[in-house]
């Protein structure tokens, strides 16, 4: 039995040492960036330097994938819109 105490041991150390990392830095902490890009359908009124074959286009970047069927506000990392856009 003498042999088997340090194994034993050594084993609950790591359990140990796995369970305090996991609470340390959890998956949610971890999330992969995403971005997300719209591009909308040509313009049909315009003025001033637009033209019917313009359109939108945005990028949004996020800190991690939305939910499915999201409704909400979100806060992103990096939005980009060629022709100019506001927050």
């Amino acid at each position: 039995m003498k042999t088997l105490l340090p194994a034993a041991i050594r084993r609950s150390l790591m359990f140990t040492a796995v369970v305090a990392l996991s609470l340390a830095y959890p998956a949610s902490v971890q999330a992969v960036p995403t971005t997300y890009q719209y591009t909308g359908n040509p313009f049909t009124e315009v003025s001033g330097p637009y033209t019917t074959s313009m359109f939108v286009t945005a990028m949004v970047t996020l800190a991690g994938p939305l939910p499915p069927n999201f409704i909400g506000p979100s806060s992103p990392r990096l939005l980009h819109c060629p022709m100019g856009c506001k927050p």
